[in-house]
């Protein structure tokens, strides 16, 4: 192999490149959609959303890839994944958003989370941070839903100053 490229950024070249060429998906710029994934993005970062709030902002045909985690698909599988976060209260996360590309079909978010685990006893808290791929889906009407999520975790360093 020629070189070496993370596995998440492999993934959103091929998916780009693919979309890029399929007929009629000509690559559109809309800030209103740029918009709409931030507020999704945003959404995904309250803690205190309900589940059922949250299923409200993905597919039904949702697909998501975590790391060293069977794959979660479909509302129901969702659901189920996010109940078991539900009411934590020691989990804080903040969504970047660091690239946008916007087709007639899809629209795909490469960002990143930063975020905290609460401590039960007195350690400090566990920092991470997470490169993402959102894929959402465009609908008829413009509106967005999440359509498929691949993302990878690593501990940030004590020191690290990315709040």
């Amino acid at each position: 192999m020629c070189c070496k490229l993370p596995r998440w950024r492999l993934v959103r070249i091929v998916c780009v490149v693919a979309l890029f060429f399929m007929p009629g998906n000509e690559t559109l710029a809309s800030d209103d959609l740029r918009e709409q994934v931030l507020t999704i993005l945003a959404a995904l970062d309250d803690q205190t959303l309900p589940v059922a709030s949250q299923l409200a902002l993905y597919s039904d045909d949702i697909v998501l890839l975590a790391p060293d985690a069977p794959a979660v698909r479909g509302t129901e599988a969702l659901r189920a994944h996010l109940t078991a976060f539900a009411g934590n209260t020691g989990l804080t996360i903040r969504h970047e958003l660091r690239h946008l590309d916007i087709t007639a079909d899809v629209v795909i978010a490469e960002g990143g989370v930063i975020g905290e685990v609460a401590s039960q006893d007195d350690a400090p808290p566990y920092r991470f941070a997470t490169h993402n791929l959102i894929v959402f889906k465009r609908h008829s009407d413009d509106s967005l839903t999440i359509w498929k999520v691949i993302y990878n975790a690593a501990p940030l360093p004590a020191n690290s100053d990315d709040d």
